[in-house]
């Protein structure tokens, strides 16, 4: 076993690393791939989520790279970056167990998807809206990073949320610019961003394929508002309607003509977002 990185904040001990590595080797006898898995593994009271990548299979192996390189550029913003460190799943170890690469985090209580958000209360359901669209800002703005990888899948990828337990209820006065700040609050869940291997400084894949998809107009502005994608799948999943395809068609016609009113203001894609925030959140109970 080597050790490729370590997060000083949350060590875990050697012989629980090596508990890790060989309860990964059994289960890959019983599992045989080739490519990335993830597998939960139990040591103690903690569950965590172990991310293989086969060292034999050469483009899960650059898959891996990608993500682990991606990741230690992150860390950077996450040690400096408050919002970062309150809304970021970190990596607790990356570690070379025989023929694979793993990477372990501490495992989040819950996706994000419908069954979670139709047994939380309204305020609850802000919040976790809240939390989540100042990070992709934070993200986009303050860091220039674009996530790449928000979409909706009967739940929204690469958003989980955690129970927030014993812990006094956190306001985030959060600032866009000199001029407008936002409330934000962490009182029973917290959103954590997962899997930053799209990161980029220009938006590509998804966000790029699903702004000139349902927006084409911010397209040809070059305006890229993961902002708005993450409030479209948003507002489909917490939906109780069962037609999927009815609630997202009547989301994001609502939506575009909201974005389409914004660019008769501005086509400053950092102002766009703010202006987006700023409507949403003055309107808030009513859109959610």
């Amino acid at each position: 076993m080597k050790i490729l990185y370590s997060d000083k904040n949350n060590l875990i001990n050697k012989k629980n690393l090596f508990d890790i590595c060989e309860k990964n080797k059994l289960l890959l006898k019983t599992q045989e791939f080739t490519g990335a898995k993830i597998f939960e593994i139990k040591i103690n009271n903690d569950t965590f989520i172990n991310k293989n990548f086969n060292k034999n299979d050469y483009k899960t192996k650059r898959i891996f790279k990608i993500e682990f390189d991606k990741y230690m550029k992150v860390k950077e913003i996450i040690k400096n970056d408050y919002i970062f460190k309150a809304f970021v799943t970190p990596f607790l170890y990356v570690i070379e167990c025989d023929k694979n690469y793993l990477i372990l985090m501490k495992k989040n209580d819950y996706e994000l998807n419908n069954s979670f958000i139709k047994n939380i209360e309204k305020k609850e359901k802000i919040n976790i809206y809240l939390q989540s669209i100042i990070t992709i800002f934070d993200m986009n703005h303050k860091n220039g990073i674009f996530f790449n990888d928000i979409y909706y899948d009967k739940i929204i990828k690469n958003v989980m949320i955690n129970d927030v337990i014993n812990e006094p209820v956190t306001n985030i006065n959060y600032r866009l610019n000199n001029n407008i700040k936002i409330l934000v609050e962490i009182d029973k869940y917290k959103v954590q961003f997962i899997d930053f291997g799209y990161v980029t400084t220009l938006p590509k894949l998804r966000t790029l394929e699903y702004t000139e998809k349902y927006f084409k107009i911010l397209y040809d502005n070059d305006i890229f508002s993961e902002i708005l994608l993450f409030t479209l799948f948003y507002l489909t999943m917490i939906n109780k309607d069962n037609d999927i395809k009815k609630v997202f068609d009547i989301n994001y016609k609502f939506l575009r003509k909201i974005a389409e009113q914004i660019i008769e203001y501005t086509t400053n894609p950092k102002d766009f977002d703010i202006y987006l925030i700023s409507f949403v959140y003055r309107n808030i109970n009513s859109f959610l």
